[in-house]
């Protein structure tokens, strides 16, 4: 057997087939230079065995498959149009009922973010896998890099902070000591997630550099921080007051709740002191929760994300190996 590897190894070994590796390569989609702008594309897979989970149906999974694809693109300043699928399933799954879950899935979330199914395939596998290749427009590509000394740091969207819960809950099989109300709404961002669509394609034109965070918010800052040799110092996290409150008054950790969830399929970026007050009015305009986080200042050193009151923060997410 070789030797064993993680995954951001892994990524850097199969990027190798890329000579020389273009742009966006690095990136959470791949643009392809067209007249106006950029075309986009973005794959993703969910498997059963790792991403169904406990009480969640197939139709949510195929549905959240798509959306995992699409809000790449949108991270990226697109607007996320087109997708393909391919359905792999053992032979004695492959039932009516299980592909009409799988289509309904797929129909949800093109009547609900305007996306087209274009093409596909089905193939038997040992379990039940679902890969998604989502195509997108933009006008203008935003990378991970580009931010400038003395940015903003902000987080979009509504998953931050109720998806470690919910994990807490699924996999942890814990009931914390909170009004089920704030459960409910755990469970429903892991089931039926959403995506900052429009606010991503729309706040292209204002922001440095961006990122779709769902390997977790820690993980994802300190991406922004070493591509851009920034230092990102925090003054607070993106929870509502709401859930805030309540995780405080059943003794849980706010931070670790915002920092190390995962799947919240929310944008974190930087962006110019001149260009926040416009993207406070978009993310209004477009009813998606903004927070600005703190500041980005050029690192003298190894890049660090620091939050006040607490220090460094630790360098951890989700990984597949």
């Amino acid at each position: 057997m070789g030797r064993r590897v993680g995954e951001r190894e892994a990524i850097g070994i199969l990027r190798g087939a890329a000579l020389p590796a273009p742009l966006g390569m690095y990136d959470d989609a791949h643009p392809i230079g067209c007249e106006g702008g950029f075309i986009l594309v973005k794959q993703d897979a969910v498997a059963k065995s790792t991403d169904m989970l406990p009480g969640m149906r197939l139709d949510q999974l195929a549905r959240k498959a798509v959306l995992a694809a699409a809000s790449d693109i949108s991270a990226k300043g697109g607007m996320p149009r087109w997708y393909m699928a391919a359905v792999m399933l053992p032979p004695e799954e492959a039932t009516e009922e299980n592909f009409a879950a799988i289509r309904d899935g797929f129909a949800r979330a093109s009547a609900e973010y305007g996306l087209e199914l274009v093409a596909g395939d089905t193939g038997s596998a040992k379990e039940l896998v679902i890969d998604v290749t989502a195509i997108g427009t933009a006008r203008r590509f935003v990378g991970r890099a580009g931010g400038r000394d003395g940015d903003l740091v902000f987080a979009a969207g509504w998953g931050f902070g109720y998806t470690w819960l919910g994990y807490r809950v699924l996999l942890g099989g814990e009931r914390p000591g909170l009004d089920e109300r704030f459960v409910e709404a755990a469970l429903r961002h892991l089931y039926e997630p959403r995506i900052p669509m429009r606010f991503g394609w729309r706040a292209a034109e204002l922001v440095d550099a961006t990122m779709d965070s769902s390997d977790g918010l820690a993980t994802t800052l300190y991406e922004l921080a070493d591509l851009n040799g920034m230092d990102l110092e925090l003054r607070e996290l993106p929870l509502d007051r709401e859930l805030e409150a309540a995780l405080r008054a059943a003794s849980l950790d706010g931070a670790e709740a915002a920092l190390y969830g995962g799947e919240e399929y929310g944008i974190v970026g930087l962006v110019g002191g001149e260009a926040a007050d416009r993207l406070r009015e978009l993310a209004r305009e477009e009813g998606v929760p903004l927070w600005i986080l703190g500041e980005a200042h050029r690192a003298e050193g190894r890049p660090r994300v620091t939050l006040e009151g607490v220090g460094e923060v630790e360098r951890r997410g989700w990984t597949h190996f």
